[in-house]
């Protein structure tokens, strides 16, 4: 709760707001305000999603970051909030990172669209695509429809499991892994196969 009442003066000193003009953009009272930057109270949940809104960061990032995102398709870690995916109104979807989900639609289309991204990506001199692609083919039972039957993630008892035992791809270094189009390949898979299991 200390970071929370931190967070909110710090975003409302900012931008140049006092508690009541705060307090007005967000339909509560000046005391409210006053509450949650003494850290006796913290904003409600429609009040956090206005608040995200107003100062264009997430509810997890007003609450002090107490949970680690981690995108629910590719598994790449949400470390800040310009990962993280946006509804075509602009709220945060802090379920997805943005080369997944985009404007409120899912980049990938299938599975099978997912594993060719991943294939390309992963795949190198030591890990050749056929072996790559055998790798998420073994994986594939792990490989469920997300909650909107739209999108493939993987499962997050592949990773539980993946935790008890070495990632499985032999001599393949963050380093080795390739560029691509959206200019966060290398983070994005890093995301999905290692930053996950760390």
């Amino acid at each position: 709760m200390n970071a929370t009442k931190d967070i909110i003066h710090s975003l409302r000193e900012n931008a140049g707001l006092s508690q009541k003009e705060l307090a007005e953009k967000v339909y509560v009272t000046r005391q409210a305000v006053s509450r949650w930057e003494n850290g006796d109270t913290v904003p409600n949940t429609d009040t956090l999603k206005l608040l995200s809104k107003l100062f264009d960061v997430s509810v997890n990032t007003l609450l002090g970051s107490p949970r680690k995102l981690i995108c629910q398709c590719c598994g790449m870690p949400l470390d800040d909030d310009g990962q993280i995916s946006r509804e075509p109104d602009g709220d945060f979807n802090e379920d997805y990172c943005k080369w997944c989900y985009t404007d409120g639609e899912f980049v990938y289309k299938s599975v099978g669209e997912l594993t060719d991204f991943l294939v390309e990506h992963l795949s190198n001199e030591n890990f050749p695509p056929e072996q790559a692609r055998a790798f998420l083919k073994r994986s594939s039972r792990s490989l469920v429809i997300g909650k909107s039957r739209k999108i493939h993630r993987f499962d997050k008892a592949l990773f539980r499991r993946a935790l008890q035992k070495p990632f499985p791809l032999p001599n393949t270094s963050r380093a080795s892994l390739t560029s691509c189009s959206h200019g966060n390949t290398k983070k994005h898979i890093t995301g999905s196969f290692f930053g996950i299991l760390t």
